[in-house]
């Protein structure tokens, strides 16, 4: 891949943070040590954050019988894992729910797919071949497509020139194919870059800097890449909130060296994340 361009370097450098809470909770859901008190210390410290989360565990979508009051009561219904999912989605929702015009996606769109993304991520965890982190690779789901916030942009400025040339080439049809010819780069590197500007892991700036080519990713990094990989599959197979990319990605076929999924569980996992997703939509 070659050198990002100074001006896109730049906008990487200038784009706002996902959250400290988001980056604290990242960082200690990958310490294999942490306890849950951990993750609840980390977000009561964050009172806009612990309020968001109070409210979409006491909204109707739960159907609790009496209103659960604190984070401690929450991590007893909901155990950590899905405490850790609701607090990065929250987190997440800030940066991602921007429109990108060029990709043709409206306010929302690109939160959406992330979102269903990331819960494709929670189902496919167990299906892989070795031990894997599943919060980490549901995080690396929602945060898959970040570098589409700063290429966006500047995308748009040549926004003529690429439909011309679609318009003389309609069997171009691979859209990192296209983000490279007319800016030297694309989405999943300069999301990678963007990660480690936030100082992610370096297990989700590889998913994502991987997430369209997960065979280029470090050895010890390959199932999350491949399940980060597929899980965008998913998203883009629900046939909505999806931008004008969609499907225009070859899937890799060494993904079966990786998890384990028959094509019958794959259509049970778009059903689910399909349901999964109108329940946390109902709930904010």
């Amino acid at each position: 891949m070659s050198e990002i361009s100074q001006n896109i370097v730049d906008s990487i450098y200038n784009q706002p943070l996902i959250s400290n809470s988001a980056i604290q909770l990242i960082n200690v859901i990958g310490d294999k040590h942490h306890s849950s008190a951990d993750t609840i210390q980390i977000i009561e410290c964050d009172i806009s954050l612990t309020a968001q989360i109070l409210k979409i565990v006491n909204s109707a979508s739960y159907g609790l019988n009496k209103p659960i009051e604190t984070l401690a009561q929450a991590v007893i219904f909901l155990g950590e894992g899905e405490l850790f999912r609701l607090a990065v989605q929250a987190c997440a929702g800030s940066v991602l729910k921007n429109a990108l015009p060029f990709y043709e996606s409206e306010p929302g769109v690109l939160w959406a797919h992330s979102l269903k993304t990331g819960l494709a991520a929670k189902y496919l965890a167990p299906l892989v071949k070795e031990s894997i982190n599943a919060e980490i690779a549901f995080t690396g789901g929602i945060l898959a497509e970040i570098g589409k916030l700063v290429i966006g942009q500047f995308l748009m400025t040549r926004q003529e020139e690429i439909y011309d040339f679609l318009n003389k080439d309609e069997s171009f049809d691979n859209f990192l194919l296209l983000e490279r010819k007319f800016l030297g780069t694309d989405h999943c590197q300069v999301g990678g870059e963007l990660a480690i500007h936030w100082k992610l892991p370096e297990v989700l700036c590889q998913c994502i800097a991987n997430h369209h080519s997960p065979r280029l990713a470090k050895d010890e990094f390959k199932s999350h890449a491949y399940i980060v990989h597929i899980s965008d599959m998913v998203a883009m197979m629900s046939g909505k909130d999806n931008g004008i990319d969609c499907l225009t990605y070859p899937l890799d076929p060494d993904y079966v060296k990786y998890i384990n999924i028959e094509s019958s569980q794959l259509a049970r996992i778009v059903l689910d994340v399909d349901k999964d997703f109108a329940k946390i939509k109902s709930s904010v």
